[in-house]
C-alpha cells in the first residue's frame, strides 16, 4: 500500500510539473504615435502618380524625426535642418498626419517635401498614411490638377520611408 501511495504522489508530482507550462507574456500593439517615434526615418523614393499610373519615381534623400513631445525635424543626409515643427495624428480610414511649420515665412530647401508640395500647388501639409510599421512608413498627398492636358488630373504623391 505504501508502494502504491508513493507511486501515485510521484505520478501526481510530475504530471503538475509536466503540465505547467510558462504562460507567454504578449506584449501590446504599438499604437501609431509609437511607431512614428521609435526611430528616424529614412527616406527612400517618391513615386508620383497621375489618374492613377505611375508617372516618375524620385530619389528621397529627407529624413524625419517624429519626437514624443509632437515635435518634427526634417533633415537631408548632411544633417542639415530643413524644416521643424509639430505633428498631429487624425485618426480616420485613412490616419492622417498633419504637419505644422514652426516658421512658415522660412523657405524650405528645394529638396525638401514641402518645397516639392507647393511646386505642385499643395500647401496642405495632412499626409494619409498608406503603411505604417516597425520598418516602413508610406505616406501620400493626392489632389486634382490640371497636369497635361486641358481636364483635370488626380495627382497623387507617395513618400516612402523605412527604419
Amino acid at each position: 500500500m505504501k508502494k502504491l501511495l508513493l507511486l501515485l504522489s510521484i505520478a501526481l508530482i510530475m504530471n503538475n510539473l509536466i503540465s505547467c507550462k510558462k504562460k507567454k507574456i504578449e506584449e501590446p500593439e504599438l499604437t501609431k504615435s509609437e511607431l512614428l517615434t521609435a526611430h528616424q526615418w529614412y527616406g527612400v523614393d517618391l513615386e508620383i502618380y497621375v489618374n492613377g499610373a505611375k508617372v516618375d519615381t524620385r530619389n528621397f534623400d529627407l529624413s524625419i524625426l517624429f519626437a514624443v513631445n509632437n515635435d518634427y525635424i526634417y533633415y537631408n543626409n548632411n544633417g542639415d535642418i530643413v524644416n521643424t515643427g509639430e505633428w498631429e495624428l487624425i485618426e480616420g480610414n485613412p490616419t492622417i498626419l498633419r504637419l505644422l511649420n514652426d516658421d512658415i515665412s522660412t523657405k524650405p530647401s528645394t529638396n525638401s517635401l514641402l518645397y516639392q508640395l507647393n511646386k505642385m500647388g499643395r500647401g496642405n501639409e495632412d499626409f494619409s498614411i498608406e503603411k505604417l510599421t516597425e520598418s516602413k512608413l508610406t505616406i501620400y498627398q493626392e489632389s486634382i490638377r490640371q497636369v497635361r492636358s486641358l481636364q483635370n488630373d488626380t495627382i497623387k504623391i507617395v513618400y516612402n520611408y523605412k527604419k
